[in-house]
């Protein structure tokens, strides 16, 4: 007889505001099909999602044990899942967000699975109101988008939030925020010369900032960018080296360097948002990070900018890319 489809989840899911939850549905051969996602019960909903299938040991050592390291939950319903996943994306819509945009992959695990089956009642939010609490993936400009999409809704009073400021914790004042200094764009170019920037450094730093409220000024690096940006760079070479020998995962180029964004930008967060950005992701995907997070080299290494964009030229033509690189700049 087949084992009823399952869901796992932090009890405490109501009271830290955020968690994971997996839902899954046992198959025949030992497999297991799984939507895990990442809810925030108080305000934006689906933060992530994905599905997969695993074997059952995988499901229990590269899945279960990954999400929750401090003892697995007591199973529940499928439908419990479900109906708490659908209706957090249904607040979280309420109030003008949509959910990841791969929730509908992860939804795939509740065919044959009914909502209505759940008597549970959630109640979302936070003592009657939406709270936003800034994630370590939201910065400054998509956090102000959050909060202008809130008080657009809701009204200045109509909701609370939390904005942390680096390891300090403090919390965000919107008097203080004005005396701040600005953040501005520090833009790059491996292929820089000793005169002006590049047009198409010059168009991409002003795309971005336009695209992206919070940013002021741009920096452009000169030469000292350009042996950043060619550093960065030759690291994404090696990278790619490495992996065809190894006979693994093919990267192109650009692969690697979205991959090295990644780690340069879990290397400048605070160690607690660190962890909670690595579970937040595919549990493979988790574990190689946390691993190669550690032994990144180079500039990777200390770095407090965040990566906010990159384009890479002459892609086609290997030895002769050329990397337009944009960080924060304080």
């Amino acid at each position: 007889m087949a084992r009823e489809p399952e869901t796992y989840c932090d009890d405490s899911i109501f009271e830290t505001g955020i968690g994971q939850v997996v839902v899954c549905r046992y198959k025949s051969g030992g497999r297991v099909e799984t939507g895990s996602f990442l809810v925030d019960v108080y305000c934006l909903g689906v933060k992530d999602a994905f599905f997969r299938t695993f074997d059952e040991g995988e499901f229990r050592e590269d899945c279960l044990a990954r999400y929750f390291p401090d003892g697995l939950p007591a199973p529940k319903p499928a439908s419990w899942g479900r109906k708490l996943v659908e209706e957090a994306a249904r607040y979280a819509a309420s109030l003008g967000f949509s959910p990841h945009p791969d929730y509908k992959k992860g939804a795939r695990v509740f065919g044959g699975v009914d909502a209505s089956e759940c008597d549970e009642e959630f109640v979302f939010g936070n003592e009657g109101k939406p709270l936003y609490v800034q994630g370590p993936y939201d910065g400054g400009a998509k956090a102000d988008r959050i909060l202008a999409t809130l008080r657009a809704k809701l009204g200045d009073d109509g909701f609370h939030y939390i904005i942390p400021l680096g390891v300090g914790g403090e919390e965000y004042d919107e008097e203080d925020d004005e005396e701040d200094e600005d953040v501005g764009i520090f833009a790059m170019d491996s292929g820089a010369g000793d005169g002006r920037p590049d047009p198409a450094l010059v168009t991409l730093a002003e795309s971005f900032r336009d695209q992206n409220e919070g940013f002021e000024g741009i920096e452009y690096g000169g030469k000292t960018g350009a042996m950043m940006a060619e550093d960065l760079l030759e690291q994404a070479r090696h990278m790619k080296e490495e992996m065809d020998d190894d006979g693994g995962l093919e990267l192109t180029i650009e692969d690697a360097i979205r991959l090295l964004q990644t780690l340069w930008n879990l290397r400048a967060l605070p160690e607690e948002d660190r962890a909670e950005a690595l579970r937040a992701m595919p549990p493979e995907m988790a574990d190689y990070l946390k691993d190669a997070v550690e032994e990144a080299r180079g500039d990777l290494t200390g770095s407090e900018r965040l990566i906010l964009d990159f384009r890479l030229l002459n892609a086609d033509d290997p030895g002769e890319e050329r990397l337009l690189l944009l960080l924060e700049s304080f």
